[in-house]
């Protein structure tokens, strides 16, 4: 289905992982991308940087969850499903959506999983139209169309539009979390607009007014969402 979010479940012990799959393929808007026992078995799948929400226990053999989700550069949503509360507070520090506690009723998992549906839908509304920012002590109002790319700064990022380069204290991952869809980020210290790219060379991307390096790890999702549609 269209609004459908693609799920990976995540979970070493196998009777949790396939009552979590049943509670999965109860949701209409749920479509089960891959099961795993171990967070390095997807990542060696095709499946992994297609998942748009993560059902991941915290104590796995190898990895725990919280240091999992922090070796992704832009991680799906996420719910951790797991016997260990003591761990909740550092996976809210990781903008997880929820915590759910085993053993999981499925009401409560229907309760996240709309939490889930509602945040993606949110974040893919194609309305938005202008952002007001802090910098130089005083808000600006900027047109989204107008920014053509931001740069990362130590603790600081730069919004380079058409007049003027604007510079705040924010990283990032967090002001990513503002933009909509046409913002994509092609290194861990750019994010670019896609409509005011001129085109791209080599490992370079041009753009109105200013150009942006393509980091390997960056490479393939960065062309992929250039190119889409």
């Amino acid at each position: 289905m269209n609004n459908s979010l693609k799920t990976v479940v995540i979970d070493d012990e196998e009777i949790a992982r396939k009552g979590i799959i049943q509670y999965v393929e109860k949701v209409p808007f749920l479509e089960l991308l891959g099961s795993y026992s171990n967070p390095f078995e997807f990542i060696e799948n095709q499946h992994f940087g297609y998942a748009d929400l993560l059902l991941i226990d915290i104590e796995m053999p190898g990895i725990n969850g919280n240091d999992f989700l922090k070796t992704f550069r832009n991680a799906p949503l996420t719910i951790f499903i797991t016997a260990y509360p003591q761990y909740a507070m550092e996976g809210y520090e990781l903008d997880i959506l929820d915590y759910l506690l085993k053993p999981v009723k499925f009401e409560r998992f229907y309760k996240a999983v709309n939490k889930a549906l509602d945040y993606n839908r949110k974040s893919n509304e194609p309305n938005q139209s202008e952002i007001w920012i802090k910098a130089d002590n005083a808000l600006h109002k900027l047109m989204i169309n107008d920014i053509i790319m931001i740069s990362s700064l130590q603790n600081y990022i730069r919004l380079h539009t058409r007049d003027k380069t604007y510079t705040l204290l924010s990283t990032l991952k967090e002001f990513k979390k503002q933009l909509p869809n046409e913002f994509i980020q092609c290194h861990k210290s750019f994010i670019v607009n896609k409509n005011h790219i001129l085109r791209i060379e080599g490992n370079t991307v041009y753009l109105t007014q200013e150009e942006a390096t393509i980091s390997r790890n960056f490479r393939q999702e960065f062309i992929t969402k250039v190119t889409q549609n």
